[in-house]
């Protein structure tokens, strides 16, 4: 019985398309670049074992913006499809190495399992090399089901929405205008976090946006 590879997570909101390399390199030791958290679902790899560059044309000629907090979204899917390639191609070899069919498989904790049976995962990574298959991959993601009409104003410019709730309480001196926030009570829906900090951080500022404008 073959078991078949995971899938997305998550879905998008932003209007266009992203993409991001995600490769391993063989120099003495092995590493992985790629982008955020969900591709890390994939491999489940060492975080600390990760490089991140930035990015630019010569690695990816058609990279969008990452305004309206689509970086995550667009980046983290593409690279969560480039590693997925790559997992599909060490798959391949790691049923092979241990004479299993693909679905037995298993990566967890930076080994690849079979039953008992495990090896770590840049033992696997250097026989991929040396089979010569390869171990990069470019990745794309496009927002499926969105458009939007500038004319009728219709459409659906956003794949999903987050929401959320504050409820506030200030007082105000009524002869001199000053204001000040007493508490302040936020409920938002993160769906799964990718990073709670950044959730933290973007969420507080939301707040300090609407309090001062």
């Amino acid at each position: 019985m073959r078991r078949s590879p995971s899938t997305a997570p998550r879905g998008n909101k932003t209007e266009t398309g992203g993409s991001m390399p995600i490769r391993f390199i063989l120099n003495g030791e092995v590493c992985v670049e790629d982008s955020v958290s969900p591709s890390m679902t994939v491999l489940d790899y060492l975080r600390e074992r990760r490089g991140l560059t930035g990015t630019n044309t010569g690695k990816v000629p058609n990279t969008s913006a990452t305004a309206a907090s689509s970086g995550s979204d667009l980046n983290g899917m593409a690279a969560f499809d480039a590693a997925q390639q790559i997992k599909i191609c060490m798959t391949k070899i790691a049923a092979e190495h241990f004479d299993v069919d693909e679905g037995y498989i298993e990566f967890l904790n930076n080994h690849v399992y079979v039953n008992n049976q495990g090896i770590p995962f840049p033992e696997l990574a250097k026989l991929t090399w040396q089979n010569r298959v390869s171990l990069s991959a470019t990745g794309f993601y496009a927002t499926p089901d969105i458009s939007w009409d500038d004319e009728t104003m219709t459409g659906r410019p956003f794949y999903y929405f987050s929401y959320g709730a504050c409820l506030s309480e200030g007082a105000i001196d009524t002869l001199t205008g000053e204001m000040r926030v007493l508490r302040a009570d936020i409920l938002q829906d993160c769906g799964r976090s990718l990073n709670p900090a950044i959730n933290l951080g973007q969420i507080e500022g939301a707040f300090i946006q609407g309090w001062a404008g």
